[in-house]
């Protein structure tokens, strides 16, 4: 028997086996060897062990398929949140693409949102690096 941890956990019920099927690359899921991590995690735990595990799996990208194929709303499959599934549809974006934006996912600073000493317009992030307080249309020249 499979702890009960794993996101493949649930479908090892003998009812549940009958009504849907085993996904064919479950054997080969890194999951399966670490018990130990929790693979659904709770509003503010963190994902990252889980996520480092997806990382390092052979069947990661049939992983977050399966789960957007099921519409799959909890846990981390194929190293993706619930949450990025749910924009990954709703954006109509491939298995691949959801992998390529998770992968390259760089975190940025908090936009600047300090107004122009002029005109009060919000700087953008290229106004707020010269630090003078002036959007580009009220610069002095």
């Amino acid at each position: 028997m499979v702890a009960l941890s794993t996101p493949f956990a649930a479908l090892y019920d003998p009812i549940v086996e009958l009504v849907q099927p085993v996904p064919s690359f479950h054997l080969d899921a890194l999951c399966q060897e670490h018990p130990e991590i929790n693979w659904f995690p709770g509003q503010g735990e963190s994902a990252e062990p889980a996520r480092a595990v997806c990382a390092r799996c052979l069947v990661r990208f049939e992983c977050a398929e399966y789960a957007l194929e099921v519409d799959e709303k909890h846990g981390v499959w194929g190293g993706t949140s619930g949450l990025q599934r749910r924009h990954a549809r709703a954006a109509g974006w491939t298995v691949g693409r959801l992998l390529y934006e998770i992968d390259t996912r760089v975190d940025r600073p908090a936009p600047v949102t300090a107004p122009c000493r002029e005109c009060g317009g919000q700087l953008s992030r290229k106004d707020a690096v010269s630090a003078d307080g002036w959007c580009w249309a009220c610069r002095p020249v």
